[in-house]
């Protein structure tokens, strides 16, 4: 799978004005800035396995899809969504919480 990601275009996070979307192995989802309440830095996996920093991130309550898998994401890892391989991107979350009030430029 960590082939697959190295393909063009098949996996990408861009950001505007409106919000983000994400690709990974050429899925994509997109989101507007008001379906996150909140985003912070993640650290994924523990004792032996391999940790993982990551930008991770709560819905909305207004944020109605997938709401059985959004409490199973909550229930293991903390938090209802993650921006994999988003490493070189974690200094940055500030800027993502100033996207999503508004206040940031893409």
């Amino acid at each position: 799978m960590f082939a697959l990601n190295l393909l063009p275009n098949s996996s990408f996070l861009a950001l505007n004005n409106q919000g983000f979307t994400v690709r990974s192995l050429y899925r994509e989802h997109s989101y507007k800035w008001t379906n996150v309440e909140s985003f912070s830095v993640g650290v994924i996996g523990t004792g032996f396995l391999r940790q993982t920093r990551m930008v991770v991130f709560n819905f909305s309550s207004e944020y109605s899809a997938s709401p059985r898998l959004r409490r199973i994401a909550l229930v293991v890892g903390g938090f209802e969504g993650a921006l994999l391989d988003t490493w070189p991107y974690v200094k940055t979350v500030g800027r993502y919480n100033e996207y999503r009030q508004g206040s940031g430029t893409p």
